[in-house]
């Protein structure tokens, strides 16, 4: 077993939301994102808001939406700005 695969595993077991874990988003983007797609926005106006291009925002929502309950998990993870951990704790 390789160490990057067991690293991997090591996260995983940190929280549920590892798999969507990234250095340039935050549990608090995340949500604003979910919240504002659900409730009609398009990309390039939730694009705006975050400060971000519309083709990461729409990336960013194809990741997320396959994940069931996320808005909830999102929540029990904690809403902040602060970018998730490369090492797989749960924020920076």
């Amino acid at each position: 077993m390789t160490s990057q695969f067991k690293s991997k595993r090591a996260v995983a077991k940190l929280s549920p939301l590892a798999s969507i874990f990234h250095p340039h988003w935050s549990s608090r983007d995340d949500h604003a994102l979910m919240k504002a797609k659900a409730s009609g926005d398009n990309f390039t106006q939730i694009a705006g808001r975050l400060g971000r291009q519309r083709v990461a925002v729409e990336q960013r929502w194809q990741r997320l939406r396959v994940i069931p309950g996320i808005v909830k998990k999102l929540e029990a993870h904690g809403l902040t700005s602060k970018p998730y951990s490369i090492n797989g704790g749960p924020h920076g």
